[in-house]
C-alpha cells in the first residue's frame, strides 16, 4: 500500500523497499500589489489568490532496497512531461487540486568510488495547477505590462514640469510635426 502517490510514483514502505518523505512543507498566498500615493503610505490592490505550493524532501538509499539515479530519472520525466496530478495522502488529494512538478533538487548524495550514487535526498518542488495558459496571452501580458510602465513614466516627468516647459513641449512637437504646412502657418 502506498502512503502517498504522485501520478505514476507512489511512496511506500515495505520490507524490501523504503520510499517516503520528510519536510512536507506548505505556502499559500494572496498575490497584491502597492500602488503609490504621493505623501501617504501606498494603498494595497488585492488581485486574488496566488497559486499554492509545497515541496517534500526524499532520501534515497540503496541499503533500503532504492536505485536512487533510477528515481531522480523517474521524477525528472514526470517534471519535463509538466503534467499534472492529484498528490494523494491516505488515498485523498492533498488541498483538492491537481499540481506539477516544477522542480527537483539533489543533495546529500554519497557515490562510491566508481561513480555510483548509493544514496541521495532529492527536494520535490510542487506548484498548484489550475488550468493551461497560453504563450500568446504570457506576451501579451509581458507587452501591456511595459508599455503601461512606459506611459506612466512618461506621464510623472511630463507632471514634473513647470508650465512654461509643457508650452515649450506643445511648441517643439508642433513644429516639427510633418502634418502641419509652413505656407498654411502664415496665411
Amino acid at each position: 500500500m502506498y502512503l502517498a502517490m504522485f501520478g505514476p510514483k507512489g511512496f511506500t514502505v515495505s520490507s524490501n523497499k523504503v520510499i517516503t518523505f520528510d519536510d512536507f512543507s506548505s505556502n499559500s498566498s494572496l498575490e497584491t500589489e502597492k500602488q503609490e500615493s504621493k505623501n501617504k503610505k501606498p494603498s494595497t490592490y488585492i488581485k486574488g489568490a496566488g497559486l499554492d505550493t509545497f515541496s517534500v524532501k526524499v532520501r534515497l538509499d540503496r541499503a533500503l532496497g532504492v536505485y536512487p539515479m533510477e528515481q531522480i530519472e523517474d521524477w525528472m520525466s514526470i517534471k519535463d512531461k509538466a503534467e499534472a496530478y492529484p498528490f494523494l495522502l491516505n488515498g485523498k488529494p492533498f488541498l483538492n487540486t491537481k499540481w506539477i512538478l516544477k522542480s527537483i533538487g539533489i543533495n546529500e548524495t554519497h557515490i562510491d568510488n566508481t561513480g555510483y550514487i548509493l544514496a541521495a535526498t532529492i527536494t520535490l518542488n510542487f506548484e498548484e495547477f489550475v488550468r493551461a495558459g497560453s504563450a500568446q496571452a504570457s506576451k501579451k501580458n509581458k507587452k501591456s505590462s511595459k508599455k503601461s510602465k512606459k506611459a506612466a513614466d512618461t506621464a510623472s516627468i511630463y507632471n514634473a514640469l513647470s508650465p512654461s516647459q509643457k508650452a515649450n513641449m506643445t511648441r517643439t512637437s508642433n513644429s516639427q510635426s510633418p502634418s502641419v504646412k509652413p505656407s498654411a502657418e502664415r496665411t
